[in-house]
């Protein structure tokens, strides 16, 4: 029998996931694992099995330690606004060291759908975002019919503005942006404040 790993798995899978992101998906060699990580190749290998299961494993620390929080954060506040959720998910990336864009986005992009346990594990992610966005609306507006055109429409924004945030450095741009779809949505005055 194996001895057990020595090293801090939450310090490991935080630093996967930063190497991925930052570096890239496919860009990351087996080199810069270990360099980034400290821990020799065959000691990665042994306790994940493969690049991809590495991949899965950064990808479930950003689901678990940043998408989740965000979303337990925003539905902690008596009345969640929407415009401070969004942003608070745009704005690293207009800040960023690196980054290109929501890290579930970004390995979509990169890894495509090559492996069917990363794939899985974005559309968990992404459908955590829409389950809170989903929160958000009926804590807001009550359960109605349009509640679900409603969530799909916010959620759909939200994708596409993790796009544009690409494409623009102006905070201005995108807080614009945010606020005129938070009209469109009927949402500028449940829950928006700038």
């Amino acid at each position: 029998m194996g001895r057990a790993p020595s090293f801090n798995q939450h310090q490991i899978d935080k630093r996967l996931m930063e190497l991925f992101w930052f570096s890239g998906v496919d860009s990351v060699s087996a080199r810069d694992i270990s360099k980034g990580t400290g821990l020799m190749l065959g000691s990665l290998y042994n306790h994940y099995g493969n690049r991809d299961d590495m991949l899965v494993a950064a990808l479930r620390f950003y689901i678990d330690e940043v998408i989740q929080k965000r979303i337990e954060k925003y539905l902690a506040i008596k009345e969640p606004r929407f415009f401070e959720y969004l942003w608070t998910a745009v704005e690293p990336i207009l800040e960023s060291r690196g980054q290109h864009t929501c890290f579930l986005i970004h390995s979509r992009e990169s890894q495509g759908y090559r492996s069917s346990i990363v794939s899985k594990e974005i559309v968990r992610g992404l459908e955590l975002i829409r389950e809170g966005y989903s929160a958000g609306v009926k804590n807001l507006c009550g359960s109605s019919s349009s509640i679900r055109l409603l969530v799909n429409q916010i959620f759909s924004f939200h994708l596409g503005l993790l796009i544009f945030t690409q494409t623009t450095k102006s905070k201005s741009n995108v807080k614009d942006l945010i606020r005129a779809n938070l009209r469109a949505f009927n949402l500028e005055q449940k829950g928006t404040s700038t």
